[in-house]
């Protein structure tokens, strides 16, 4: 029997337009376009160049007189770590003149500029509703105060049924959230984050408080965090008591270097976490300038990869086959930087119907994709449609959230992401976090419900109950 409370809190609609790409079809005559209440999407190529390089050399250490290069005026070694044959070093503070004298030290392969770019999109208005919730939390994650009314996506993949039967995460179980930081302050996160191992390594911000704290002033990362975790007082995550770690790679914007999120990956790698989410995509065409940056990303990710860390990537929001994208001239990184990363599509009912369909923004391909998970969609007006999660109190973003505990509900592949990331959280606590990432990509991957559609779904939709007990609930 449901409670009932009578503390004040709110909730907040993320409205929006359209991705162009997705509106691309000319509606029918007569026919009314679709009003969308939400709108999460890929952001566009926007780039900034920085004072920063990516040096890759071909041994296993940094050619001597590329580092005599690289000190004599003052440049610093910021980064490196090695990949199959190749090395990589990030410099920072190093002039165009001497970037282009290291290009000609034998053993230097290429150079290249760092880049900043746009990993996850903006927002463009919110409305404000009050509801009434919970003083406490709750023993059982359905009992969430609106759980019942707006959380479909927990309800889809199983994970009501596996709480019931008692799943619940080690909280020495960490699940690093490389995002726009995290708040640990909202009462639905209190707890829930290891604020001593999480860190910013974002660079370049025109929000100053992002240099030196984790805590997130856009709203991307908190609002993914709460789809993994909560303490299920406003709204579930998949794997109650699991622990957030803030990897803070971007900045209030959403922005962030390739460097950034380079150190945010070999951070999470060293603690060791035992799952890495990237709720994250850029389209960034594939020059031959950004060559060296997809492969330093990807060796960074291999880094995580052999130290047995399970990692999740959003597949993108750009409704592409990303088995024929790399032909287009662009790459979604990180979901296409390195072919073990678990590249998540979107599902979404419409009007509350056929829940399992490939939400219209979803990238989709069945060579790409490993599972589905729900992402909502905005398509069809209906808000109930969404995925409702945690908003953070420190949000330059939407201002309001500054004011209680307030909710977002917004759609995405970065929702979809989270939702594996929690269900790993719990497969690795049923078995004493001793599961390498492969062996949970594996059981993730053959328990997933089949729903025909390879291309949409890869593997099939998420399954929680069935991913811990085996078999659908009864």
């Amino acid at each position: 029997m449901k409670r009932n409370f009578s503390l004040f809190f709110s909730l907040i609609l993320i409205f929006g337009l359209m991705l162009a790409s997705c509106q691309n079809q000319p509606s029918s005559p007569g026919q009314e376009e679709p009003n969308p209440i939400a709108s999460f999407l890929q952001p566009s190529v926007k780039i900034q160049y920085t004072n920063n390089y990516i040096v890759k050399f071909s041994s296993a250490n940094l050619p001597s007189r590329a580092n005599e290069i690289i000190l004599r005026k003052g440049a610093k070694i910021h980064a490196e770590l090695y990949d199959e044959n190749n090395g990589y070093t990030v410099v920072k503070g190093l002039t165009k003149q001497e970037a282009e004298e290291l290009k000609k030290v034998d053993g230097v392969e290429s150079v290249a500029r760092d880049i900043i770019v746009q990993w996850v999109p903006d927002v463009s208005q919110t409305k404000v509703l009050n509801r009434q919730p919970p003083s406490l939390n709750s023993h059982d994650p359905s009992d969430a105060f609106l759980f019942d009314e707006f959380q479909w996506n927990m309800k889809q993949i199983d994970a009501d049924d596996a709480w019931a039967a008692g799943a619940q995460a080690d909280p020495d179980v960490l699940v690093g959230i490389l995002d726009t930081g995290i708040n640990p302050t909202h009462p639905d996160l209190a707890g829930r984050v290891n604020t001593s191992l999480s860190r910013t390594f974002v660079t370049s911000s025109p929000h100053a408080p992002d240099l030196t704290s984790f805590d997130d002033f856009n709203f991307h990362g908190t609002h993914v965090a709460g789809i993994v975790t909560t303490n299920g007082i406003g709204t579930a995550g998949v794997a109650p008591h699991a622990t957030v770690v803030a990897i803070k790679v971007l900045n209030a914007f959403g922005f962030g270097s390739f460097s950034d999120v380079i150190d945010g990956i070999l951070y999470a790698a060293s603690i060791p976490v035992d799952v890495i989410n990237m709720s994250l995509g850029a389209v960034v065409p594939t020059t031959p300038e950004n060559k060296p940056l997809f492969d330093a990303l990807k060796a960074a990710i291999r880094v995580a990869l052999n130290h047995g860390v399970y990692v999740v990537a959003s597949a993108g929001n750009d409704a592409i086959n990303l088995d024929t994208a790399k032909d287009s001239g662009f790459l979604v990184v990180p979901a296409q930087s390195e072919g073990r990363v678990a590249r998540i599509s979107a599902t979404a009912p419409f009007n509350q119907q056929n829940f399992d369909g490939l939400a219209s923004y979803s990238n989709f391909g069945a060579h790409n994709i490993s599972v589905a998970a729900p992402g909502g969609d905005f398509i069809s007006g209906n808000v109930k449609d969404l995925i409702l999660s945690p908003c953070s109190q420190s949000s330059i973003l939407v201002p309001v959230c500054q004011t209680g505990a307030f909710y977002l509900f917004v759609a995405g592949t970065s929702q979809a992401a989270p939702h594996v990331s929690g269900a790993a959280a719990l497969l690795d606590s049923r078995f004493g976090g001793k599961l390498s990432g492969e062996q949970i990509k594996r059981r993730i991957e053959a328990s997933a419900d089949d729903l025909g559609n390879p291309v949409a779904h890869g593997h099939g939709r998420l399954n929680v109950f069935k991913m811990l007990f085996g078999s659908s609930p009864n």
